[in-house]
């Protein structure tokens, strides 16, 4: 698994929907192991009491700003789309993981969001309408999506080197297609806790395969806050295009 490298050159981007389907959990190698992830939750927990929303209803939980918050840490892009606003809550995580990067926030509806970046390009229009001038190309670019599918023409696709989703892609989907021609690994994200029951009511036995959680109990006072989130997980995952 950590043969690969992962350059600056990445793509990235995040979704939010309910499993409808037994889910596909990865293919092809990542530059992280689950080791990785626990080794960094302590840090991240401080950094999560420093947010500037309290209040994360319908938004991400601690659970999905520490996965974002790792994997732009980890794969440190030059710049970073997010597509969907919101409250602002990822905005600020994305800039404490990437302190160096081009941030663009696209957000048709969300005009005045709480936190509001004074380093954020706020746009309300489609990215592929933005001129970015000829600082990078979009093979440099991370997107961080909210609000949408997976779903677009292939010469898009084409044009950012991976995507984080907030939820996983059902195998027998157009989009499960699509990914398999253009990715070269698909990693399901684990969660930090594993409930009984999925955020849906849903009994969460093996008919919805998961990752191996990163904690199994509460052996920390910081760890607190990871159980109290946990039934907000939607199965993340990391998707690295192919050349």
């Amino acid at each position: 698994m950590l043969e690969h490298s992962l350059t600056p050159d990445e793509g990235l981007r995040l979704n939010h929907a309910p499993p409808t389907r037994p889910q596909a959990t990865r293919f092809g190698p990542v530059p992280w192991t689950p080791d990785d992830m626990r080794a960094k939750l302590e840090e991240f927990a401080a950094l999560y009491e420093r947010r500037p929303i309290e209040d994360t209803s319908g938004g991400m939980s601690s659970t999905h700003c520490f996965l974002l918050w790792f994997v732009l840490q980890r794969l440190k892009p030059k710049a970073v789309v997010e597509s969907g606003v919101w409250q602002g809550q990822a905005t600020w995580i994305i800039e404490q993981a990437c302190p160096d990067a081009t941030l663009y926030c696209i957000d048709h509806s969300s005009k005045h969001p709480r936190y509001r970046s004074t380093r954020a390009n706020y746009l309300d229009r489609d990215f592929l309408t933005h001129d970015c001038g000829d600082r990078y190309s979009l093979k440099e670019v991370m997107e961080e999506s909210g609000h949408r599918a997976f779903t677009g023409p292939r010469a898009w696709l084409s044009r950012i080197r991976g995507t984080l989703r907030d939820r996983n892609i059902p195998p027998n989907s157009h989009d499960a297609e699509e990914i398999r021609h253009i990715a070269s690994s698909y990693e399901e994200l684990p969660p930090i806790f594993k409930l009984t029951h999925t955020r849906w009511g849903d009994v969460w036995d093996d008919r919805i395969p998961t990752p191996a959680p990163l904690l199994d109990s509460v052996t920390r006072p910081y760890e607190q806050r990871f159980l109290d989130e946990a039934k907000w997980y939607t199965w993340p995952c990391y998707v690295r295009l192919n050349q």
